[in-house]
């Protein structure tokens, strides 16, 4: 500093003071802005003012960028069955390159440790329990760490389980030549095969076949009554 025989009162950040000896020092005509200070600021372009006894107070621009090694994960994507054969865990490894893991997100709003996801180590398990209960489409989990961007996980969800779909035949027989019957489907005065398409529509066909006999009996079918 060049004083020009002027006192230094102090340095401000807005309308605030900062502490000498917790946020600057000052050696003979040094000024030093310490570290931990600076660190209080996000990427930005900070101005300190010295106040002087006297005069036009200078301004100091501070630039305050981040040079930190972000951290990574592998992988960054990743697929997710929700039939119960299929499922399974997904496993991350961290790569944290000196930053410490904070949380795992989903939304803004951290997952539960223990009961959502483990860490063992520089591996994160996202449990298939957590993930079977989230909906079809695309999950987004951003692991948050202390410094650096925070990478993301996309976990693609699908559920490979299929509505079974089957084939049903009609058997009349002599004795009984109606169109209609009772049992498997409702009464409602429609031939069979149009009710049966009505009532169970998982049903690929549905044929007629004669049939002389007595009785006829059916199985593995249900549906309305």
């Amino acid at each position: 500093m060049n004083l020009n025989g002027n006192t230094l009162n102090g340095i401000k950040y807005g309308n605030t003071y900062l502490r000498e000896g917790t946020d600057y020092t000052v050696s003979g005509d040094t000024v030093t802005i310490l570290k931990s200070f600076l660190n209080s600021f996000d990427t930005s372009t900070v101005q300190l003012i010295f106040d002087f006894s006297a005069g036009r107070d200078p301004v100091l621009t501070v630039n305050i960028i981040d040079t930190t090694t972000s951290a990574s994960i592998v992988p960054t994507t990743a697929d997710f069955d929700k039939n119960p054969d299929a499922s399974r865990d997904v496993k991350v490894k961290l790569v944290p390159n000196g930053n410490t893991l904070l949380a795992v997100k989903k939304d803004g709003e951290a997952l539960v440790l223990g009961r959502d996801y483990s860490i063992d180590g520089d591996e994160v398990t996202i449990f298939r329990e957590y993930l079977a209960d989230q909906p079809v489409g695309r999950v987004t989990l951003t692991f948050d760490f202390d410094r650096g961007t925070d990478p993301v996980l996309t976990i693609n969800i699908t559920d490979s389980r299929q509505v079974e779909t089957g084939v049903i035949q009609i058997q009349m027989f002599n004795g009984n030549t109606s169109d209609k019957t009772n049992g498997i489907m409702r009464d409602t005065g429609l031939p069979i095969p149009e009710q049966l398409r009505l009532d169970y529509p998982m049903l690929k066909s549905v044929t007629t076949i004669p049939l002389t006999g007595k009785r006829i009996r059916t199985s593995g079918v249900t549906g309305p009554v």
